[in-house]
């Protein structure tokens, strides 16, 4: 068993708090959030969240046009930049560049105090962290805070997220590792994969399928992969269509989607209604139509948070990734929690989910080293299988010492749910 604590934040308007529970311990202990520059308020951090949008989704193209003084404000935290530079087409350009670089200070300088001094020695033992986060702190990346100067929370330690300690009992009472005494290796595993109409280059979402595809036959090839690929069935592939993926995820232990996301919209502000964009069987969407229509019209392509928790899945681990379409800086990230919640209501026992629109390239690299990891057979020596956390650190790890050291390119995905 990995050491671990559990640390559960509460946000309130002028503070913020952060329980600690840890084995052996009778109660919680609590501090305040706070180092020698002060505490962190609510609106701190929501500026931080809209912030982080805007550095790696742009400016909405009317943000100048509607009263928004919280997006200027955010535009101020250090370092201030003007909004010419988070101009979307400007961005796209810059986080293209893996080696692309620019301050977080808004963020990373927020490390000291959401571990404030007197919590620190309770954590020296520790190699795992699950945090519970509240508020804004859902939209946040915990892996790119400052552990010290020259030192990310997730090179220091392993990490973990649960909506709630209630959730979190459920996740682990469903966990395949827990149930079959040590292995992971799923017996089977849905790999679905789809652009979407507009987008240049499908290949690099299909790709995703055959990739874990080829990771399972060496890795482990007792492992039964379907793939779901394109719009329409095509030279015997079977279409990553919302039809077949209801039909065919809850005959599965492992499910991976690589796909668009589709948040609120001009006609939905309801979480429920954001979802994954897949296909009707026939033909894709375009981003821009699917964010056009309404729930009712768009329904067969979508599919929605509403739709997840009417699912009944027997999951290990669902990993999304899913560039998330339509979030920008005034969103606050609901519909997020809203889909990870889903996944884990119908029955997974954990998700690997990303906070913000994720580089093709290094996502694929990410999440490629993560399953070469997570899914090697158990090594003779008995030590046991690599858990789920531990082979999204390593695979976090490994991209920002080799190339991709910005929190953009390794600090989107985060690990939901049961651990091991």
């Amino acid at each position: 068993m990995p050491r671990l604590a559990i640390l559960e934040y509460v946000v309130g308007p002028d503070t913020t708090h952060v329980l600690l529970i840890k084995q052996g311990f009778d109660q919680p202990l609590i501090f305040e959030a706070r180092d020698e520059r002060g505490g962190v308020p609510r609106r701190m951090l929501e500026l931080c969240a809209a912030r982080l949008l805007i550095d790696f989704h742009g400016l909405p193209g009317d943000w100048d046009l509607e009263p928004n003084p919280a997006l200027r404000e955010a535009l101020g935290l250090t370092p201030a930049v003007p909004a010419a530079k988070r101009n979307k087409a400007v961005l796209e350009r810059n986080l293209a560049i893996p080696g692309f670089h620019y301050e977080m200070d808004y963020w990373t300088g927020l490390g000291s105090r959401l571990f404030p001094a007197p919590l620190r020695p309770h954590l020296e033992d520790c190699e795992v962290l699950l945090v519970i986060p509240h508020g804004p702190l859902h939209a946040l990346p915990f892996a790119a805070l400052r552990w010290g100067e020259n030192q990310y929370l997730v090179e220091r330690f392993g990490l973990a997220h649960a909506p709630s300690l209630s959730v979190l009992r459920q996740c682990r009472a469903r966990s395949a590792r827990r149930t079959r005494g040590g292995s992971s290796a799923p017996q089977s595993a849905l790999a679905a994969a789809i652009a979407a109409a507009n987008d240049t280059n499908p290949a690099t979402f299909e790709a995703d399928a055959e990739r874990l595809a080829e990771i399972c036959r060496t890795e482990s090839p007792a492992t039964r992969v379907v793939r779901m690929t394109g719009p329409k069935p095509e030279d015997g592939r079977l279409p990553a269509s919302k039809t077949g993926i209801v039909e065919e995820a809850p005959a599965h232990e492992l499910i991976h989607f690589a796909c668009h996301g589709v948040f609120g919209g001009d006609q939905s502000f309801d979480p429920l209604d954001s979802g994954l964009l897949f296909s009707d069987g026939e033909k894709a969407l375009s981003l821009a139509d699917a964010a056009a229509m309404t729930p009712q019209a768009r329904h067969r392509w979508i599919l929605s948070a509403r739709d997840i928790f009417a699912l009944r899945l027997r999951a290990d681990l669902v990993t999304l990734r899913a560039c998330s379409s339509g979030r920008s800086a005034r969103q606050s990230g609901d519909e997020l929690v809203g889909l990870t919640r889903a996944v884990l209501y119908a029955g997974a026992a954990s998700l690997i989910v990303s906070l913000w629109n994720v580089n093709q390239k290094s996502s694929q690299l990410l999440l490629s080293a993560f399953y070469e990891t997570w899914l090697k057979p158990e090594p003779a020596d008995g030590c046991g299988a690599v858990a789920k956390w531990k082979a999204l650190q390593q695979a976090q790890i490994e991209l920002l010492r080799h190339g991709y050291a910005h929190p953009f390119h390794f600090a989107p995905f985060i690990l939901v749910g049961d651990w091991a």
